[in-house]
């Protein structure tokens, strides 16, 4: 039979608020190991950003989470990631899950393009989850310029008293003095981006200003040679210069449009079955810096559209004349892919004002056209 001090005690302990050791205990419901890096250059060559989501692993295990997983296992499927070869990237296990959907997502974009944090957000509004695993702080869960996306996240957190797990430690939003350090975090990891914006900014308009290729997409026409590799294996690549066989075609395009009278739609019909050929062997790379790259391809080559002949007809790289943001243009930068005066007639019929416009323009009749006629009258 109880006493009325067991019922007092057992009444105290019911009424009772957890303190702060309650609020950051773990284990607490499951464990979601959420991984991600900002870029697919950083996938591909940060070993140790890699390495370190597969660490979380232990991490989950020490703090009481049960699951077979090992740091060796999922360190073989990053590796598989990695070399392209994996056929899924989320993995659970008990009381533990991996997701590594977001890997190569810039923390800028919203959970709507980051299906690895859309599913993070279901699970813990539905009070599955119970405490978030990550390697370098909410920063890998948000950067958001807008401050709008760490807020919606420390709420949902705070509501069903979801734990942030990192190995530095444990914070819970549910507690002020932890969800003011988060908010803290999440501004703090805002600023650093700005920061480094800013940063990469200035040193890629200093690039610029001396003419050398900073990332914009490279006309036809030309390549960017490989001058060397930086210490992660990413290139170095010189100034543009002259590719001959789409230099090429360059030419036979800018002639033929002049011919046209400066139909861009006239042009490609003219040169129905002209492509750019593929970049081949020790070029392969230029498939992904080429404005190329968002053309149809055919079995043959890249197709020609009238969208690309807008971008040829005004692009002063063309005749080697270097022209980027607001920095001063350098005429002679590097060597041109067409004649100057071609350029120039080109570029004169596709700015010209009196070109005609409208009902003006000559079109071909229609398909049918005059085949049938009236009965009633002549």
């Amino acid at each position: 039979m109880l006493t009325l001090n067991d019922i007092i005690s057992a009444s105290r302990k019911i009424n009772k608020k957890p303190d702060d050791s309650d609020l950051r205990r773990l284990p607490y419901r499951k464990a979601y190991i959420y991984g991600r890096v900002s870029s697919p250059a950083q996938v591909r060559d940060s070993r140790e950003s890699i390495r370190e989501i597969a660490t979380l692993v232990n991490l989950a295990k020490s703090d009481g989470y049960k699951t077979n997983f090992t740091v060796q296992d999922i360190e073989e499927r990053l590796k598989s990631i990695q070399a392209g070869t994996a056929a899924d990237q989320v993995w659970e296990d008990e009381e533990v899950t991996v997701d590594v959907r977001d890997l190569g997502l810039s923390g800028q974009k919203s959970p709507e393009q980051r299906i690895g944090l859309a599913f993070l957000q279901k699970q813990i509004n539905e009070g599955h989850v119970g405490a978030v695993y990550l390697g370098e702080g909410v920063s890998r869960l948000s950067r958001d310029r807008d401050h709008i996306l760490p807020y919606q996240l420390l709420k949902i957190l705070k509501e069903s008293q979801c734990r942030i797990r990192t190995p530095e430690g444990i914070w819970n939003p549910a507690l002020e003095r932890d969800c003011d350090e988060l908010a803290d975090e999440f501004e703090d990891a805002i600023d650093e981006l700005k920061v480094l914006r800013k940063r990469l900014y200035r040193k890629k308009r200093q690039k610029a200003a001396r003419g050398e290729f900073v990332g914009e997409p490279i006309p036809p026409g030309f390549i960017v040679p490989v001058i060397g590799t930086k210490a992660n294996g990413e290139y170095l690549y010189g100034k543009m210069k002259p590719h001959p066989p789409h230099a090429e075609i360059d030419m036979r395009i800018l002639r033929e449009y002049v011919r046209q009278g400066g139909s861009k739609l006239k042009t490609v019909r003219a040169l129905a079955g002209l492509t750019f050929p593929f970049f081949l062997g020790e070029l392969a790379y230029m498939e992904r810096l080429s404005a190329l790259r968002d053309c149809a391809k055919t079995p043959c080559g890249y197709r020609i559209s009238p969208s690309l002949i807008r971008g040829l007809v005004g692009n002063l790289k063309l005749i080697g004349i270097w022209l980027w943001g607001d920095c001063e243009p350098i005429v002679g930068n590097h060597e041109p892919a067409v004649p100057e005066d071609l350029f120039l007639t080109a570029y004169n019929l596709a700015h010209s004002p009196g070109k005609p416009r409208g009902r003006a323009v000559h079109h071909e009749p229609m398909e049918w056209a005059g085949i049938l006629f009236c009965l009633d009258h002549e």
